[in-house]
């Protein structure tokens, strides 16, 4: 029948009840066959009690008719789910997957943005959106293990729904430390990813949680594409350090070691001057080396190659990847260098900028 060129979206508005959708999940139907790849979940006792009052929009559509969205509660036992049912047109050139991950994205991001997450609050809007829209998604029970200590991070988690709880196995006695709870809009793991060493704490979900994931490879693509993001981890960091009972002066004194496209240099100088911290930045990049010695927070030497003092400082300012580590213990007493940590910083990032000026011209 004409109907079957028709397609009606039913989406879940309303969840009560229900433990297979939540808000958001969406079936669409053309005629009597439920499109593959944008159903999602199915449920086959919602669609038989839906089905008469779907069916009565097709035919009005095929009519010539334009049916108006309409609100349909699922008459299972017990269940108080609330489905919209509406015309289907598509969004444009998108594939059904695609338009779905972007609805999902800029729907969770919002919902999630709305409690006030400190991760996800600080980036803007489509950043956000294309983050949370890029991640998969799982939900854990009452006690279920999401990440566990000692072995090394291969996800971003963000925490959509409900609490995890970190903990800590002391390696004297084996008990268990409870460190912090994280709630919506908070996230986990990040330390592994960027530091690349293995965690250092597990994760257990607290009752019922929904669990963002999104992958390494997936995170440095969206890291390239948007540098909010990487500032945002860079503030993440120190944050982190501090608030965990992770301090950050026992994560520098076991020397820190990750790569600068996860931790942009000015943000790294800038948390070992606040630290006031002793010791050797090295750094390595497409066969090059530097070395940045600092005392008691102070950046007194720079050096890459042949070259050293400010200028050689200022350059490296320009080495978007590479690895780093940080070794804590004794420098020279005096370095080439005389200005002082933060206005080399803000030298540097007017550097930075007359360069991006540049660029664009």
């Amino acid at each position: 029948m004409a109907a079957s060129l028709k397609r009606i979206s039913l989406t879940a508005k309303r969840s009560s009840g229900c433990g297979l959708f939540r808000p958001g999940d969406r079936m669409v139907m053309e005629g009597r066959e439920l499109i593959k790849g944008l159903s999602g979940r199915v449920c086959c006792e919602a669609l038989a009690s839906l089905y008469p009052a779907v069916r009565g929009m097709m035919e009005a559509w095929a009519e010539g008719g334009d049916p108006a969205p309409l609100e349909l509660k699922c008459s299972c036992d017990g269940c108080e789910a609330l489905f919209v049912a509406e015309p289907w047109r598509g969004e444009g050139q998108r594939s059904p997957q695609l338009t779905r991950r972007m609805e999902r994205g800029a729907r969770q991001a919002t919902q999630i943005m709305k409690a006030a997450g400190p991760f996800l609050s600080r980036l803007p809007p489509r950043v956000a959106e294309e983050l949370v829209g890029a991640a998969s998604i799982r939900r854990f029970g009452p006690g279920e293990t999401i990440l566990e200590q000692g072995r090394k991070g291969e996800h971003l988690y963000i925490v959509g729904e409900g609490e995890v709880e970190v903990v800590r196995l002391s390696p004297d006695d084996k008990t268990e430390v409870a460190l912090v709870t994280l709630g919506m809009g908070e996230c986990f793991g990040e330390m592994s990813l960027l530091t690349g060493e293995a965690t250092s704490a597990t994760v257990r979900s607290r009752g019922h949680s929904t669990v963002l994931l999104l992958s390494s490879d997936r995170l440095e693509e969206l890291l390239a594409r948007y540098p909010a993001l990487g500032r945002a981890f860079s503030k993440l960091l120190a944050d982190r350090l501090k608030a965990t009972n992770v301090s950050l002066e026992s994560e520098l004194d076991r020397g820190i070691i990750g790569r600068l496209s996860l931790i942009n240099l000015i943000d790294l100088v800038q948390t070992l001057s606040t630290a006031r911290r002793t010791g050797t930045l090295t750094i390595t990049h497409r066969g090059m080396r530097a070395e940045l010695a600092f005392r008691e927070g102070r950046l007194i030497s720079a050096r890459v190659g042949d070259e050293k003092g400010e200028e050689a400082f200022y350059g490296l300012l320009a080495w978007l990847d590479g690895d780093f580590c940080f070794e804590q213990g004794e420098v020279a007493e005096e370095g080439e260098i005389r200005s002082d940590t933060m206005g080399l910083l803000m030298e540097g990032l007017r550097r930075l900028d007359d360069m991006s000026r540049m660029a664009e011209n």
